[in-house]
């Protein structure tokens, strides 16, 4: 029968358990009871064809029709491969592609492994290249919480939307998921705070209680995602924390405290335990304790400074709030996702994003976890700026077939084998890391590029060896924050041991040279033009011996801690070499960190999201200030005026840290693009930066969970000579919806693409010298209110929060707002302007009737307001006059890299009205609003800009000037006619 509690989801737990008992006869079946029985689904049979497939890919024959509704198939697939137990990106892509083909892209796909033991739900979309994976998963022995109330919750939203395809959309919508685990985490680690004991008052304590509790959570974090694995059992329990936990409970013995009795002897003597000593025969009582955990290395389960204070004591409370509060209510998966492939379900990615988003309040030092298609986009961007640099016989189309597509057919025989070196050799810095949200993005482009090469004759590797050897050879991180950097090394070990198919997964490969701790800015240039020749030669003598050094302290298990004070003893050898420019204690002296790699002239990749911050309102010193200019930017830096980003900074760090001819991509805020430092930042690095494109969105990339929104761009740049610049303009899955060229005369210049026209000039000068009283017309910005305040009910106050629709007298978008200030604001406007006008159509300003969300708005006196002025300012502000007006002047970094609208710059507008004028333009318009608005997204001079342009040139006298300034727009701006335009 149909689910009774929306709570409780008993029915789906149930069905599910038939599922796994059934035997492979009769699992279709079960299924389809699932489907009609509890989720109100229609019964469907029949097979459908699963041939032909490609040679890497293992599929049954057909798959089994067992529901539908409202023209949604659902189909069962048996996968029946062996050799290993995951249902797999590849085989459900090529599965979901067969059947779209066959019933169309409405699928709900279920699959089960060889063994039966994993049930996925998967719902594939299909906008690309290639098809978008949503999945759940439930397994027979582990806990599967939420996948079963999200397969619930198909039947609820369906209720409630009547849309079968809108209640799909909504169960896998794994921000959901991501939101209540972010809420749930911070509330169990705010309880830990408050309840672990050991330590005093002071921010230093509280910080190093911070650091105590965190790293418990990783560890605790890491052994749960390691049991979803079966890696670890207690007493043939899969779920081994909670075996553990319950054992504790019920054990008759002296035993007063879970942490210290069981955790610490796992944490230190079971995962930390070199030797992998057999305790079931050696140490039968540990064993009782804790199981025969595998040995982890990587130094996760090593102790700290920390772990050996006296008098630290972690209450069994804070244990069982997490185990039960937060773990136990989530569904965990090993699987991280990637944009083509995304679980509903908690996986290592969310340690990234609730570290950035909720545990140390990074958004205090302007740090925000860049979603995933974001760092997907930048690394294969990257990537294709360094392939096509190597000499691999790759034309640039086939470069970028490749990378964003996988596409071989573009790399022959010959020319594979130099790609595959090229991938193998390639070197990537973050030197602003964070949680290594681009380390682990970079791993999975590498991963799935080389995969790609081995069906044109690379030989193949497994998963496992081709993650440890690029995160052994083309991966590097730096963070300033020590959260961070231990954060970014449990992603990559969790990326790496999931891909291990043994019983027992291989020891932790030790990253403490990869991923480093301290200040990327404070240490001097690192270019190699900048190091002396004692320092040169010392540093070339021993690049080689470090490389081998560090390599084999990675892999080390015993003698690590020899190997260590090795590596240790040649870089303080190059540090002597430099005692005449050293580095400050709490930076990361790059010449030396990195010897090895600024022995080949630097880092082939510097990828990243700086931070964004002021540095007047960050935590600097003005020492600091001082520092970073000297250090990063030289003399030149004392030049900066006040408030420069802390970008800039990094932009110059990026640049130095590659040679010459790597790339460098990095999102930031856009504000460089306008502002007074701005300015002086392109005018320094124009010569030293060689910028290649910037890449601006239709979407803001960042929709913090908490904090604001952030306007932000991606800018790629290389040491090589300066090409055309492109703005490209993508959409929120950084799929490229347009791209325009701009070519510089000289260097590229920011703004105006263009100077302005002396007839134009003359133009202004004569309208400056007629325009009215700014006592009678005034512009301003729209409310600038969050929008978590907007659909307040009581106010009287109507707010445009949407887009204008350029139809007159349009109200769609108003709502209702409270509690917002309104002192400047105590008139309606009479026009209004949207503040990004990448989307323009055939009127800029339209009439308005309700105060905006920060748009541009003009506002009349009073004794105007009922007349038929606004229509005189109407079409003054959208005639051709005015575009060009608003290209000469506005800003170029909001709205797809098209304009910015702001109240200042439009304040600098000349305004000149009549009564008489208003009454001809009034008639105009009253035929235009008979009609739907015509978007230009190709801009495009309408008939109707030439009725306004006529009308505006009769009233102002600028007759003879109309056609220069179209020829203007259609030059410098790239505008196009229409056919009458063009015949008039």
């Amino acid at each position: 029968m149909p689910i009774v509690n929306r709570d409780d989801a008993v029915e789906v737990e149930n069905r599910i358990g038939r599922i796994f008992g059934a035997s492979s006869s009769e699992r279709a079946s079960e299924i389809r009871g699932l489907l009609v029985e509890v989720l109100d689904f229609n019964a469907a049979t029949g097979q459908v064809s699963l041939s032909p497939v490609p040679g890497n890919v293992e599929l049954p024959e057909s798959a089994e029709r067992v529901a539908e509704l409202e023209g949604v198939h659902v189909l069962y697939v048996a996968l029946e491969n062996p050799e290993t137990e995951r249902v797999r990106k590849g085989e459900a892509s090529v599965a979901a592609r067969l059947i779209a083909d066959q019933l169309g892209d409405d699928l709900l796909l279920i699959f089960t492994n060889a063994s039966a033991s994993q049930l996925h739900f998967v719902q594939p979309k299909f906008e690309g290249a290639r098809p978008t994976l949503r999945r759940m998963v439930v397994e027979r022995d582990l806990p599967r919480r939420t996948a079963v109330q999200q397969v619930s919750n198909i039947y609820w939203n369906h209720r409630d939307t009547g849309s079968v395809r809108l209640a799909l959309d909504r169960a896998f919508d794994v921000e959901a998921v991501t939101k209540a685990f972010f809420d749930e985490y911070k509330w169990v680690f705010d309880l830990a705070m408050e309840g672990v004991e050991g330590f005093g008052s002071g921010e230093d304590e509280e910080e190093s209680k911070k650091l105590f509790v965190q790293t418990l959570f990783n560890r605790l974090m890491f052994i749960y995602f390691l049991s979803r694995k079966g890696w670890l059992t207690f007493r043939g329990d899969n779920d081994y924390l909670n075996a553990l936990w319950r054992d504790y409970q019920a054990a008759d013995s002296d035993d007063e405290n879970f942490h210290i009795h069981r955790l610490t002897l796992l944490f230190f003597a079971g995962l930390n335990n070199p030797q992998s000593r057999d305790l079931s025969r050696n140490n039968p009582v540990l064993y009782a304790k804790i199981g025969a955990p595998p040995f982890l290395n990587g130094g996760l389960f090593e102790k700290t400074d920390l772990d050996k204070r006296t008098g630290v004591v972690v209450p069994d409370g804070v244990i069982e709030r997490v185990l039960h509060d937060l773990f136990d209510r989530f569904n965990f998966t090993v699987m991280e996702s990637t944009p083509f492939d995304i679980e509903v379900a908690v996986d290592p990615e969310m340690l990234g994003k609730v570290f950035e988003e909720l545990v140390t309040g990074r958004h205090d030092t302007g740090s925000y976890y860049t979603p995933r298609p974001v760092v997907s986009f930048m690394c294969r961007e990257a990537l294709k700026g360094y392939l096509e640099g190597c000499d691999t016989g790759l034309a640039g189309e086939d470069v970028a077939a490749f990378v964003d597509g996988r596409d071989t057919s573009g790399v022959s025989l010959a020319s594979a084998p130099k790609v595959a070196e090229a991938l193998e050799r390639v070197t990537v810095v973050d030197p602003a890391c964070g949680s290594g949200a681009y380390l682990l993005g970079m791993m999975q482009e590498l991963v799935d590029l080389r995969q790609a090469l081995f069906n044109v004759g690379v030989d193949a590797r497994s998963l496992y060896d081709l993650k440890l050897h690029i995160i052994q050879r083309n991966l590097y991180g730096v963070d300033i924050d020590e959260f961070a950097v231990n954060i970014a090394m449990l992603r990559m070990w969790l990326s790496l041991v999931i891909e291990y198919e043994g019983d027992t997964p291989e020891p932790l490969p030790n990253l403490d040279f990869k991923v480093v701790k301290g200040d990327s800015l404070l240490g001097p240039d690192p270019s190699p033009d900048s190091y002396g020749d004692l320092f040169r030669h010392r540093a070339h003598a021993v690049a080689a011996q470090l490389a081998d050094l560090k390599g084999r302290h990675m892999e080390s298990t015993t003698d690590k801690d020899a190997l260590k004070e090795e590596i240790e003893r040649v870089q303080d050898d190059l540090r002597d070499a430099l005692a005449d420019t050293p580095a400050p204690s709490d930076a990361v002296d790059w010449r030396v960190e990195f010897a090895e790699v600024f022995d080949r002239g630097g880092f082939d990749v510097a990828i990243g999201n700086p931070p964004y911050v002021e540095s007047r309102n960050s935590r600097l010193t003005d020492a600091q200030k001082d520092a970073y200019g000297r250090q990063v930017l030289g003399d030149w830096g004392s030049k900066l005026p006040r408030g420069s980003d802390l970008l800039i900074y990094f932009f110059t760090r990026s640049a130095r840290l590659i040679h010459d001819g790597g790339q460098g991509c990095l999102i930031t805020q856009n504000a460089w693009l306008s502002t007074d430092y701005g300015k002086a930042f392109q005018d320094f690095t124009i010569h030293r930066i060689s910028f290649k494109r910037i890449v601006d969105t239709t979407d803001k990339f960042f929709t913090a969970v908490r904090g604001p929104n952030i306007n932000a761009i991606i800018t790629l740049f290389s040491k090589s000579a300066v090409p055309t610049l492109e703005y490209s303009i993508v959409d929120r899955t950084m799929c490229t919806l347009s791209t325009r060229s701009i070519a510089p005369k000289q260097a590229v210049k920011w703004g105006p693409l263009f100077s302005m026209p002396e007839f134009y000039q003359d133009a202004l000068t004569e309208l400056y010298a007629k325009q009215v009283s700014e006592s009678f017309v005034q512009f301003g910005q729209g409310i600038n209110v969050p929008k978590s305040r907007l659909n307040v009910p009581g106010s009287t106050i109507p707010v445009m929060v949407k887009d204008v629709q350029f139809a007159a007298d349009s109200s769609d978008g108003m709502v209702v707002a409270s509690d917002i200030s309104v002192n400047r604001l105590n008139k309606i406007p009479a026009l209004i302007m949207p503040r990004g006008v990448g989307e323009r159509y055939y009127c800029m300003f339209n009439r308005c009737r309700a105060l905006s969300y920060s748009a541009v708005e003009l506002y009349l006196a009073d004794n105007l307001w009922e007349s038929d002025i606004h229509y005189c300012l109407w079409a003054y502000l959208n005639s051709s006059f005015v575009w060009l007006f608003r290209e000469l002047t506005g800003r170029k970094n909001l709205g797809g890299g098209l304009l910015k609208a702001e109240a200042t710059d439009m304040k600098a507008l000349p305004i000149n009205f009549s009564f008489e004028f208003g009454r001809q333009a009034k008639e105009v318009f009253d035929s235009l609003s008979r009609r739907a608005p015509m978007p230009v997204s190709e801009e495009i001079l309408t008939d109707e800009h030439l009725r306004i342009d006529q009308l505006v040139a009769d009233h102002l006298g600028f007759a003879e000037i109309q056609d220069s300034i179209r020829e203007t727009l259609v030059k410098e701006v790239g505008v196009r006619l229409s056919r009458s335009t063009r015949r008039s």
